[in-house]
């Protein structure tokens, strides 16, 4: 039959010949457009989830953000991180923005909630999902192949989940543990993500078992892109802003070893000065810690490209808790970068409503409340992020520091400290 076709195809006029050979090149050539794009949707773009994984994966983006101060805005420093993986049964993907809010708003207002990075995870389905995609559900019947594909891909995206692996941070240790008892032992916290997400109360679940770290141990990253010398130091306070001492890489260890100085390091080809705080060891003297930075090499500070200072804990140093980055200090020579100092755990008015408390339900004396809520009496670090052009200084401060001290003491007296919390 091949051949008789052959022959009947040649005695055809040469017009008629190529006629019927364009459909079978029309058909050749949407199987190479089909292959090509194929090929191209097999390549994921620079900025897809797939290449930023494979980035993740070369060390491109292995550090977390953290939350991100601007100059005179202060935040806590937290006292414990949960770690949690929520997992969202969502077609679309989800507004990461409104995630966060939603919950950070189930674990009170107190609380601060960083999403490190949302991944696309899919379920396996079952035998009865799969024979169901390629036959017509009510009569058994196979689907077309179009059909067939649609309903694939349907199931598919029903199946499809999303974790989103995040850092809840406390300021308060107790609070902490009472959140991670709730999680294991009711569906408050999910059936609050859900409700406020707009998603069924089943869409949204924790995946994997919850992690507790407490913060004690802290270290603070004075970092640039740059192998000059970006020189660090500790200057410490107390709360008559009277001055109490400074670590550098000189004066390594201070304060019964609280407070450590890393010497000059070079990390990646960069210079990098790392300072630890172990904040219940700090003397209760000390309430106030100035972070200075100073150009070590002939030009200004102009010769780093953004200078910054990263927070992070001991036990997950490739995540961030707060971070500050500086860009008006280029002309100047040093800079006061940031500031730590101590604050009350509680607030006045929630001391006013606990000295209620006691007095309206145990009748407890006046004299008997002072002494309680002295004895209770607990503070917490904040860290405030300066640099402005009051905190400039045209001299250098390294092996210098009674200079920082000056810019310190003049900034103090002119009222620059006022703050903003965040």
């Amino acid at each position: 039959q091949q051949q008789q076709q052959q022959q009947q195809q040649q005695q055809l006029p040469p017009q008629m010949q190529q006629q019927q050979q364009q459909p079978l090149d029309a058909s050749m050539n949407m199987n190479m457009t089909m292959n090509m794009n194929m090929l191209s949707m097999a390549m994921p773009p620079a900025s897809s989830p797939q290449a930023r994984a494979a980035a993740t994966s070369n060390g491109i983006f292995n550090r977390k953000r953290g939350q991100v101060l601007s100059q005179s805005e202060s935040a806590t420093v937290p006292k414990a991180n949960l770690y949690l993986n929520v997992s969202l049964s969502s077609a679309a993907a989800p507004d990461v923005a409104a995630l966060q809010k939603s919950i950070q708003s189930a674990y009170g207002p107190k609380a601060r909630v960083q999403i490190d990075e949302v991944e696309e995870e899919e379920e396996e389905q079952g035998e009865e999902q799969k024979a169901g995609s390629s036959t017509n559900n009510w009569l058994g019947l196979p689907l077309s192949a179009p059909a067939a594909a649609a309903a694939s891909a349907a199931a598919a995206a029903s199946a499809a989940k999303r974790v989103a692996k995040c850092r809840v941070m406390f300021d308060s240790i107790q609070e902490a543990r009472q959140a991670q008892a709730l999680n294991r032992t009711s569906r408050a916290a999910q059936t609050s993500i859900a409700q406020n997400m707009g998603l069924g109360l089943d869409a949204v679940d924790f995946s994997g078992e919850d992690r507790l770290d407490e913060v004690d141990c802290i270290t603070l990253k004075l970092d640039s892109d740059s192998r000059s010398i970006l020189c660090g130091a500790c200057l410490l306070y107390d709360d008559r802003n009277q001055f109490q001492g400074v670590i550098n890489f000189q004066n390594r260890f201070g304060m019964c070893g609280s407070v450590v100085h890393s010497g000059d390091t070079i990390v990646d080809g960069k210079s990098v000065h790392t300072i630890d705080v172990a904040q219940s060891k700090v003397p209760e003297t000390v309430t106030q810690m100035y972070f200075t930075i100073c150009s070590c090499a002939p030009h200004t500070l102009e010769g780093f490209r953004n200078p910054s200072i990263m927070l992070y804990t001991k036990s997950d140093p490739d995540a961030n808790l707060l971070e500050y980055s500086i860009n008006q200090a280029a002309k100047s020579k040093s800079s006061v970068l940031a500031r730590m100092y101590r604050t009350p755990a509680r607030s006045d008015s929630e001391t006013a409503i606990a000295a209620r408390t006691l007095r309206k339900a145990f009748r407890v004396p006046l004299l008997a409340l002072d002494l309680i809520f002295a004895t209770a009496a607990e503070t917490q670090w904040e860290i405030q992020g300066l640099g402005g052009k009051d905190w400039h200084s045209e001299t250098g401060f390294c092996s210098n520091y009674p200079a920082a001290e000056a810019v310190i003491s003049d900034a103090i007296r002119r009222g620059c400290l006022e703050k903003q919390t965040v």
